[in-house]
């Protein structure tokens, strides 16, 4: 493991080799050490377990095929099924074929762009209310965990869009402290993954993940029941839209069991991956002050100094490139993983039916053959004319294919408007010697977090002068 201690842009080391108790280790502990240099350099990587057969997959033609082309192919894996369905259930996230489709149908209208765009003041409040939190720290000259302040932000606008008024602040301390327990406990792989084991080789959760689990499905429960008892519509917030979403096809909704397990994925995927993406974004920022320049002469241009709408984001391009390639460097989901159903075939690889199959966007946002520069950070490249010769699936921050990430659009439009809500007022330095280290628990954390000292920036009009 590397771990930066001076103040210098993180970059991966991957050996040449590793021994299996070597990569075990990592792969249980913060997989993205577990891959060697050739997995950064190759297509394509075939490892054999106990029973099943282990691929990573970078190459975009071959992440299409199985993503798109032949997608009917690719289950969720079974591995990563009994990491996530012990928490979010039978939600979008982890369901297959007709169930799968159903809850999308239903689901799709209300993460449509036009019902996202009333959220986009929600999200600048919260912003600004950040802000003010900011203050003392602002005075004292004392640092702020800017991994935790995102995390912070992003929970109380995934509350506020989907719960509306329906929580308090000691409910959501429960769902983030829960949070903690069970990514630390499902980030953890058992062996019997690890090493290939059948399904029905016994897999354990823990008793302090029992009881977050439990917890957060309780709370859930009781704010639709609530919410059901008082009639939906009265909100306008995320869940109300999912009481009332329909499927076009048959008229049905969803069950209270359905509903549940689509409000914790969104509510935890809502908050969770927005947070890692701006907390790496300020990282970066703070070690490229010739980047953050350009983003204040951006924001100034834009903006002068008045707090950012939905309206702008059409304006701030520089703003959603520099986001862009923060993902691009720290994808908050650095891995995901399918199940081939029957065997395949795709150029030069042949897939058994039964193979766990691994689209690493760690490594394909980072592959020596599809990226000059891969450790860089330039924002540039999401220029619009660089970004119509790059092929599609060698940038997968949300996936591809039908089960892109629903959210994508809510993250797009969040990530730009507190970015340029904070970035308007401070510059953000990393505290000298603090230790910079990627965290892969099925999100991608900053281990150590983010310690950050604030320098308010002049108004805009003083600074013209």
């Amino acid at each position: 493991m590397i771990q930066e201690r001076s103040n210098k842009p993180y970059r991966p080391h991957p050996p040449a080799h590793m021994n299996l108790f070597e990569r075990l280790k990592h792969l249980r502990t913060n997989f993205i050490y577990a891959w060697t240099a050739n997995y950064y350099a190759r297509p394509f990587v075939v490892d054999r377990g106990i029973a099943t057969t282990f691929i990573v997959v970078t190459k975009p033609e071959y992440v299409k095929h199985i993503l798109v082309d032949n997608h009917e192919n690719y289950v969720k894996s079974s591995m990563q099924q009994g990491t996530l369905v012990p928490l979010v259930g039978h939600g979008l996230l982890t369901s297959d074929g007709e169930f799968w489709r159903r809850q999308r149908r239903i689901i799709q209208p209300a993460f449509h762009h036009k019902r996202l765009q009333t959220f986009a003041a929600t999200m600048t409040d919260a912003g600004q209310e950040m802000l003010g939190r900011w203050q003392p720290a602002m005075k004292s000259g004392s640092s702020l965990d800017i991994s935790a302040e995102m995390a912070q932000v992003t929970l109380d606008i995934i509350c506020r869009t989907m719960f509306g008024a329906s929580v308090d602040r000691d409910q959501v301390g429960t769902v983030r402290d829960a949070a903690a327990i069970i990514a630390q406990d499902l980030g953890t792989p058992p062996y019997a993954d690890l090493l290939g084991m059948p399904r029905w080789f016994p897999r354990r959760l823990s008793r302090p993940a029992k009881r977050a689990i439990g917890n957060v499905r309780r709370l859930v429960e009781n704010i639709i029941s609530e919410r059901r008892a008082a009639g939906a519509g009265e909100h306008g917030d995320l869940l109300d839209m999912l009481l009332d979403a329909r499927d076009e096809e048959t008229g049905e909704g969803m069950t209270d069991i359905q509903l549940r397990d689509e409000v914790i994925t969104i509510f935890l995927a809502g908050h969770d991956t927005t947070a890692n993406g701006l907390g790496w974004t300020w990282y970066l920022l703070s070690q490229h002050p010739e980047v953050e320049a350009r983003l204040h002469r951006e924001l100034a241009e834009v903006l002068g100094g008045r707090p950012p709408a939905y309206d702008d984001l059409a304006n701030l391009p520089f703003v959603k490139m520099v986001f862009e390639e923060a993902l691009r460097l720290y994808p908050p989901a650095p891995a995901f993983m399918r199940e081939a159903v029957a065997d395949d075939h795709i150029g030069e690889l042949n897939i058994p039916a039964g193979a766990q199959v691994t689209i690493a966007p760690w490594l394909s946002h980072r592959h020596q053959a599809l990226w000059d520069r891969p450790d860089n950070f330039e924002p540039d490249r999401f220029t619009a004319e660089n970004s119509k010769t790059r092929h599609r699936y060698a940038y997968i921050p949300f996936g591809g294919g039908p089960r892109i990430c629903i959210g994508k659009a809510f993250a797009m439009m969040e990530g730009p408007l507190i970015l340029a809500t904070v970035a308007q007022h401070f510059r953000l330095h990393l505290v000298e010697g603090h230790p910079v280290e990627p965290q892969s628990k099925i999100t991608l954390w900053p281990k150590y977090g983010l310690r950050m000292t604030l320098e308010k920036r002049l108004p805009i009009a003083e600074a013209a002068d």
